[in-house]
């Protein structure tokens, strides 16, 4: 069994599977046949919320902040995240000085 060959992503130069959408580079195959891929990144200036991407961290929902991440796609991330939140915060912000 030979894997089908991949498409090129759009200006983010990054691979993706053919299943993929919309602002999303690259997007995880469905386990099945029958399954929705599922976004893990998304077009640079664009955060990745849950399995869509929102233009800006501004758009990022209530409890959650925008962290830029050149490497590894933009995301909202939830302000109680054992890596990147603060235990027992409600509301949050990026701070640029601590990439965090």
């Amino acid at each position: 069994f030979r894997a089908a060959p991949q498409a090129r992503g759009p200006a983010a130069q990054h691979w993706k599977q053919p299943v993929g959408g919309v602002n999303h580079p690259d997007a995880a195959p469905g386990a099945r046949a029958d399954k929705v891929a599922t976004c893990t990144r998304c077009q640079e200036q664009k955060y990745l919320k849950g399995n869509e991407c929102v233009d800006g961290a501004s758009n990022c929902d209530q409890g959650q902040f925008g962290k830029p991440d050149a490497d590894k796609g933009n995301r909202c991330v939830s302000c109680t995240d054992q890596t990147d939140g603060v235990t027992d915060c409600e509301t949050c912000e990026y701070n640029a000085a601590l990439a965090r």
